[in-house]
């Protein structure tokens, strides 16, 4: 997707990354290190073009991503092309109604799942999340699920029932267990460049002709499992 960033945009770009579309949603498979809102480089501003472009946008309405995808985590994310679909998917994610499920590195052995549960703040102007130690006020929940583990990092399944931004990274970081090469949340780092990603998002009530939908690593994050664990494919655990 990324040579989609020319002054003429090849739109098979992005119909290559289309996972499922029809009248109500654009659901996309986003590439690692593409933004989703930004200006012209952004998922966001392709979508919109794209959409333009086939007459499949209403002038009265822009489709929009209903859930974050942060620039260096990739896989699923839905766009909403209607004001209904755009309400009815706000009310399921505050509600609880939206699965989203994640691959990721982490640092360290995850011996067995665990659940955190941790009061997060967002800093708008450090643009930073953090963790407020000893609050009772609970207002994140993250599952993890271990995969693929040795001394040195963990290959998890991850599972968030609550959706605030950078929740993943700053409760993993939090709990020992930082995205490696999370530089933002973890000073050990020297880069940032952590790989994250959304394989699943279901709708957990039928709200849609579709309501499940799944995304694949890419062949960088496998060739990461490869460097780390040894291991190329690990499709039983894609499910």
């Amino acid at each position: 997707m990324n040579e989609c960033y020319k002054s003429n945009i090849d739109f098979q770009c992005i119909r290559e990354r289309i996972i499922y579309e029809d009248s109500d949603l654009l659901v996309l498979d986003k590439q690692r290190g593409i933004l989703v809102h930004g200006g012209r480089n952004s998922l966001d501003f392709l979508v919109n073009a794209y959409l333009l472009k086939e007459e499949l946008r209403s002038l009265s309405f822009k489709p929009a991503a209903v859930h974050r995808l942060d620039r260096n985590t990739s896989g699923i994310i839905v766009f909403a092309k209607n004001i209904n679909t755009a309400r009815k998917l706000s009310t399921a994610l505050s509600s609880g109604s939206i699965t989203k499920k994640y691959f990721a590195i982490l640092l360290g052995e995850v011996k067995s799942t665990v659940v955190y549960k941790n009061h997060l703040f967002r800093n708008k102007r450090l643009k930073k999340t953090f963790v407020l130690d000893g609050k009772d006020f609970i207002n994140a929940i993250t599952k993890v699920n271990p995969i693929l583990s040795s001394k040195r990092a963990t290959l998890a399944e991850i599972v968030i029932e609550t959706g605030f931004t950078h929740q993943i990274r700053a409760q993993c970081s939090f709990n020992n267990h930082p995205l490696i090469n999370d530089k933002k949340y973890h000073d050990k780092f020297e880069k940032s460049n952590y790989f994250l990603h959304a394989f699943l998002v279901k709708f957990n009530e039928a709200f849609f002709k579709k309501n499940e939908f799944y995304a694949k690593p890419s062949l960088e994050f496998l060739k990461q499992v490869k460097d780390i664990f040894d291991v190329y494919e690990f499709s039983e655990f894609f499910k």
